[in-house]
This record gives structure tokens, C-alpha cells and sequence, in this order.
């Protein structure tokens, strides 16, 4: 396994347990369809998270570039198991913030 790939795998391993932790914690009503948006946005975004993670740890990327390509994404993806519940989109974008700053904690936390 190259360096690249374990670093991805430790994230992808530290992220499961720390987005866990944040949707007990903060998602009292709606944690079924939370999880199942983070996974459908990890999946979809294996690729360019893997290459920025490696980009962050190799000093290629700052901590700010890293936050605001990763915020980015937010606008690009799609929500949908939150959104078939109709919760307002206020509601979600909250949820959605949350998941992705768990996202970009982890990534300083395992590359950094």
C-alpha cells in the first residue's frame, strides 16, 4: 500500500469514527439520511479528496486552500436523503457545515 493510499485509509478510518461522534451528538432526528449524504458525498468524492489529503500532507496545500476547496464542494453536492425529509434547506446547510468541518478537522488531524 503506498504512503498515499495509508494515509487515505487512516482518514477515511479516523473520519468514520469522528462523524459518528458529531451526528449523535449534534443530528437528534435525522441521522439515517446524514449518513447516508456523508457517505454518498465521500464516495463521490474519493478521488479529489484523496489527492488534496496527500497535497495537504506534502505542504503543497495550506490549511486555509485545503478549508476553502473543501467548503467549495459543499455547493456541488447533492443531499438528497435530507432533502427527500424536506427539512428547509437553512436546516440542512447547518447539518451539512457541521459535516463537512468534521471532514476538514480530520484531514489536519491525520496529515498534519
Amino acid at each position: 500500500m503506498s504512503d498515499s493510499n495509508a494515509l487515505f485509509q487512516k482518514f477515511l478510518q479516523v473520519l468514520a469514527q469522528e462523524l459518528g461522534v458529531f451526528i449523535e451528538g449534534q443530528v437528534t432526528h435525522y441521522q439515517q439520511a446524514t449518513k447516508a449524504d456523508a457517505n454518498a458525498f465521500l464516495l463521490q468524492s474519493e478521488q479529489d479528496l484523496q489527492r488534496l489529503l496527500g497535497l495537504l500532507s506534502q505542504g503543497l496545500l495550506t490549511r486555509d486552500e485545503f478549508a476553502f476547496l473543501m467548503n467549495a464542494k459543499k455547493d456541488v453536492v447533492e443531499l438528497k436523503a435530507l432533502q427527500q425529509l424536506g427539512l428547509s434547506q437553512v436546516f440542512i446547510d447547518k447539518i451539512w457545515q457541521g459535516v463537512l468541518q468534521t471532514i476538514i478537522r480530520v484531514a489536519f488531524s491525520v496529515a498534519l
